[in-house]
């Protein structure tokens, strides 16, 4: 009775679901509305920068990259001017290579371009020839914006690119500006408390020790150098063993030299054993070669169907080998191994 009569005072409420659904309802057309006209401006806004822009003609940016390329060319020639020919001539090869590639790059783009985009090029074509007017050689208003706008974006960049290369970039983050002159300064005090040390070491007591040694060392060479040769007995003895070999053996190389040298003859004559090796082997494996090809001509033709026929004789003795030994097996066992031998 209590929800019966709660029901009864709802009956003469709004849907308070229904209230909110139309509310985001609303809001949502509103919404898309705005947009729809945010759209249109921007879009009318467009029209009138389009039909603001110069036209251009077809082949403006063909012509720009051909000059950039005659522009470093001739700025490479004149940095070569004191070069040798070689060089100026690579140099020249190179730009001609490059200047082909970018020639054969744009004929395959033109041969392996879409359906797509032939057939528009092929509408634009018809248009052009039936113009048949001073505009007929403009390029398209979209093409030239975004290139136009694309080669703007690049050449801000690379003048950007330049002036942190050559200037100091104002720009640069606070923190960033502030270390890095930071390690300028430190590294020029390095450099300089380098440079004031090659100049003027400073030595320590060690070092000073060490330098003392040093010179101690230095002047006692010095001295051995300038003394005497003091020679012993043994010493004398040595040395005239020593040039008394030297002397024999001078004697016997003055007594060698009419003579043949025995080393060119072991050389020849191993080279000779060599020769006669590597010509017994050649005939050994020609005369293996002639055998087997003699060989080869009496081999026996076999039928098409010998190995076959000799699987076949195999697996029969392999059955009839197993089921002699299955005599006194169960039939079951028998008709299984016969069943497997008619699977194999």
């Amino acid at each position: 009775e209590r929800m019966a009569e709660a029901a009864k005072q709802r009956e003469g409420r709004e849907n308070p679901n229904l209230i909110a659904t139309d509310y985001f309802a609303r809001k949502e057309k509103e919404e898309k509305m705005a947009q729809e006209e945010r759209i249109r401006i921007a879009r009318e806004a467009a029209k009138e920068k389009s039909k603001a822009v110069e036209s251009l003609p077809a082949d403006y940016f063909t012509k720009q990259n051909e000059a950039r390329l005659e522009a470093e060319k001739q700025a490479a020639l004149d940095g070569l001017k004191d070069a040798p020919i070689a060089v100026r001539k690579m140099t020249l090869r190179g730009f001609e290579e490059k200047e082909a590639a970018l020639k054969a790059q744009q004929e395959m783009s033109t041969q392996q371009r879409s359906a797509a985009t032939s057939h528009f090029q092929k509408k634009q074509e018809e248009a052009a020839n039936k113009a048949a007017s001073t505009e007929s050689n403009v390029m398209p208003v979209a093409i030239q914006k975004f290139t136009v706008a694309a080669r703007e974006e690049k050449q801000k960049r690379q003048a950007e690119i330049e002036a942190l290369k050559t200037n100091k970039n104002d720009q640069m983050p606070a923190a960033q500006s502030y270390f890095t002159e930071k390690a300028k300064e430190d590294k020029a005090k390095r450099d300089a408390e380098n440079q004031r040390l090659k100049e003027n070491p400073v030595t320590t007591a060690a070092g000073a020790h060490f330098a003392k040694v040093e010179e101690q060392k230095k002047a006692e060479l010095e001295k051995v150098k300038e003394a005497p040769v003091i020679t012993h007995a043994a010493g004398e003895h040595f040395n005239r063993i020593a040039q008394e070999e030297k002397e024999r053996m001078a004697e016997a190389a003055k007594q060698r030299e009419g003579r043949e040298n025995p080393n060119l003859i072991a050389t020849d004559y191993f080279a000779r054993k060599e020769k006669e090796e590597k010509m017994a082997q050649e005939e050994r494996i020609r005369i293996a070669r002639e055998a087997a090809k003699e060989k080869s001509k009496a081999v026996e033709s076999l039928p098409a169907d010998y190995f076959t026929k000799q699987n076949e004789a195999r697996l029969e003795a392999e059955k009839q080998a197993a089921l002699d030994g299955l005599k006194d097996a169960p039939i079951a066992v028998r008709k299984m191994t016969l069943r497997g031998f008619e699977e194999k």
